[in-house]
């Protein structure tokens, strides 16, 4: 560890991983990115056909968007190490215990930031291609249609 004490908690790659299952919730990184484009689609009033193209550009936002959890994970576990330890010098295990859960913490929140920045960043792609209303856009398997009242 960075303050000379070895710990049996896990570290930031653990709590970076941790914090993706608890994310996917038992799902897969492909199904995450096909409920954000199918949510997208919903609240942007745009057709089914619309998720089939969407999900691929999510899916690589996200991916993108997940590097540095780990070092988020650190950082908020090494600030919270040294604040316990600031105020109990002796306690290494409650210093290790508020490691691990600012950790955790600060990796759940990143993600749930990504969910919200990366579905708010979709619904705009498909307002915008549906606001757009492009002649010959019909034609393209890119065009976002709005769907249609059965």
């Amino acid at each position: 560890m960075a303050d000379g004490f070895e710990s049996d908690l896990p570290g930031p790659e653990e709590l970076a991983c941790r914090a993706l299952k608890w994310f996917l919730r038992g799902g897969t990184w492909p199904a995450l990115a096909r409920e954000l484009a199918w949510t997208a689609a919903q609240s942007a009033g745009a057709n089914y056909a619309t998720i089939e193209w969407l999900t691929p550009l999510v899916e690589a936002r996200l991916a993108e968007s997940v590097d540095g959890l780990e070092f988020t994970a650190d950082m908020a576990a090494v600030r919270a190490r040294c604040a316990h330890v600031r105020r109990r010098p002796h306690d290494r295990e409650g210093a290790d215990t508020a490691a691990t859960l600012e950790g955790y913490e600060a990796a759940v929140q990143r993600l749930g930031r990504l969910y919200a920045d990366e579905l708010e960043w979709a619904i705009s792609l498909l307002s915008d291609r549906l606001g757009s209303g492009r002649r010959g856009a019909r034609h393209s398997p890119f065009a976002v249609r709005p769907r249609h009242a059965a």
